[in-house]
């Protein structure tokens, strides 16, 4: 008796394999889709992060001209 014999005599069909192909398809899709969406939150995360730190070094600039201008004022004055 041949293998392929012994595999059809369990139940082994074409169709069931198949059926778990795209089963299993449907699951890789959905794992795909999920981690796409992962990244762009990670990605959106980021973004805002950097928004933050941008914010935060042009108040960090504007306080330090805000300074020198003052310096520069009380050095005309003297």
């Amino acid at each position: 008796m041949s293998k392929n014999q012994i595999d059809y005599e369990k139940g082994l069909t074409f169709e069931k394999v198949w059926a778990t192909i795209q089963k299993l398809s449907e699951k890789y899709d959905a794992i795909l889709e999920r981690k796409a969406q992962e990244g762009q939150k990670a990605e959106a995360e980021r973004r805002k992060a950097d928004e933050k730190r941008q914010k935060t070094e042009d108040e960090r600039r504007k306080a330090e001209d805000e300074r020198q201008k003052a310096a520069d004022e009380r050095l005309k004055k003297t």
